[in-house]
């Protein structure tokens, strides 16, 4: 028996062609990643660039082929590599594309690009398109060109046919030959294609096809609309995970990158919770804020509103409570203290500039006559009887000042004349049976703070809680919900409105 030292040797150079130790590895040296869009499109490999149908990645497509060879800017401020550029649009017509290009190029006379190629037909890969974007590389090096992108939209013109074949090796097979020809070539080729109808958390999840799609390239892009606004996911071997966000100009047609999402999103959150808290003018917890804002995850907002209270752009005011960073507390009553009678809050009630000034500043005996006044259940009946369909605050004459030398028996005495023709019920006589009885008396929020026993809610900047005797007990609310809660204490009461 022979030995075969001819096969031997053969099998021996097969596994050994190519090979390296790690230590001859550790002393190669390679040139810096290039890129056709720097940090999201690298300058050999196939890129994927994918979104829902209609969504606006053929416009994208075309600006960079047109950016490429023009020397200009494309996604707002990002200029890429320049040289020769082949789009393949299967899915244009040759009038659509001169459409397009007028838009997105408005030379004004001046001289479309001749580095750019366009074609509206292309062989499948498997039946010489392979072959033919190989001929175009060389044919763009022989004319002194420097063949950099071909961009292919879409993939589904291109690859070749499912048939029976398992999902997964079609798919995978459908790119690998464009893959190893890009790194061949030394040249950058981005294939469009589409995302599928079903949401994921995860974009890239979204890709239509199965994983061997995604595993054959080198990047994806997947543009997409979130909750929080549209995005351009980038992942891939040689560029870095990002996620940025996008605006699609309907002028001009075309896309702008506005900065990582994550900052731009937060920033117009962060000022949509501002404005919210400015409207409200008083404190609000977590769900008001989430209802207010439109957001869907708590944690994520109990998160941002931690991070703004220790910037200082809102403040904290209890536990799940935030309020304007320029929101001040009304300070409590020193115990002891004695209550304002409804009517005298209502003759008390904020007036503008012009109603102020058109009277003089009370004294200092009157205004302490007056805050020590207690009304009796008299002079609350007759200064809240009257027509309760309309508030208590327009009842009472404009040519009644807020403040003025009279005491509160003197305002009540004038009350009662102006009344005399309406009901003369007592609400009084039956204040104990009132279904706001228990709720309707002095309310506190869940962290033992004051709140308005009509629309529970605390004080604001320029909407105070006034403290009331109202029949015994004591009462707080806002000034604009007094004529509201009598209503309500009315209508318990089995009295007409």
């Amino acid at each position: 028996m022979t030995h075969d030292y001819v096969g031997e040797a053969l099998f021996t150079v097969a596994w050994s062609k190519g090979s390296f130790t790690a230590k001859e590895l550790q002393r190669m040296e390679f040139p810096p990643v290039s890129w056709i869009l720097p940090n999201i499109i690298p300058a050999e490999g196939v890129t994927l660039l994918c979104s829902k149908p209609k969504f606006g990645k053929s416009w994208l497509a075309y600006d960079l082929c047109i950016a490429c060879t023009t020397g200009r800017f494309t996604l707002g401020t990002i200029k890429p590599a320049q040289g020769d550029v082949l789009y393949l649009a299967l899915e244009d017509s040759r009038r659509r594309l001169q459409r397009r290009m007028t838009k997105l190029l408005p030379s004004f006379g001046a001289p479309w690009p001749e580095s750019l190629t366009l074609k509206t037909e292309w062989r499948r890969l498997h039946e010489g398109g392979l072959d033919d974007i190989r001929a175009w590389h060389s044919h763009a090096n022989n004319q002194d060109g420097k063949p950099i992108l071909v961009v292919i939209d879409v993939l589904a013109k291109v690859r070749k046919p499912v048939g029976n074949r398992q999902l997964y090796e079609a798919d995978y097979a459908a790119l690998a030959d464009l893959n190893k020809l890009a790194n061949e070539l030394g040249l950058a080729i981005v294939v469009v294609h589409h995302t599928r109808k079903m949401a994921a958390d995860d974009l890239m999840e979204t890709v239509s096809g199965s994983y061997g799609v995604s595993g054959a390239v080198d990047t994806i892009l997947v543009m997409a609309t979130k909750s929080s606004g549209t995005v351009l996911d980038i992942r891939g071997r040689d560029v870095e995970a990002a996620e940025l966000a996008i605006e699609f100009s309907k002028e001009s047609c075309r896309w702008r990158v506005l900065g990582t999402a994550a900052e731009v999103h937060i920033s117009e959150q962060r000022a949509k919770i501002v404005a919210v808290l400015v409207e409200a003018g008083g404190p609000m917890g977590i769900a008001a804020l989430m209802e207010a804002t439109g957001t869907h995850k708590r944690n994520s907002l109990e998160l941002l509103l931690g991070r703004m209270a220790k910037d200082g752009d809102i403040k904290r005011v209890g536990k799940g409570l935030y309020a304007h960073k320029d929101h001040t507390t009304p300070p409590e009553p020193p115990s002891g203290s004695r209550k304002r009678s409804v009517q005298s809050v209502r003759f008390a009630s904020p007036q503008t500039d012009t109603q102020t000034d058109a009277f003089p500043r009370q004294d200092a005996d009157s205004k302490a006559e007056n805050a020590a006044s207690v009304a009796s259940v008299r002079s609350v009946r007759e200064s809240t009887d009257g027509p309760l369909g309309e508030q208590l605050i327009t009842a009472i004459p404009s040519s009644v000042p807020a403040q003025t030398d009279q005491t509160d028996r003197q305002i009540g005495a004038e009350a009662t004349a102006k009344s005399r023709k309406l009901d003369d019920r007592d609400l009084s006589a039956h204040l104990s049976q009132s279904k706001r009885q228990t709720d309707g008396g002095q309310c506190s929020a869940p962290n033992g703070r004051r709140s308005c026993a009509y629309c529970r809610r605390g004080p604001g900047i320029n909407n105070p809680l006034e403290l009331w005797d109202w029949n015994g007990r004591e009462v707080s609310l806002h000034p604009r919900c007094q004529a509201p809660w009598v209503d309500g204490e009315r209508q318990a009461q089995g009295h007409p409105r």
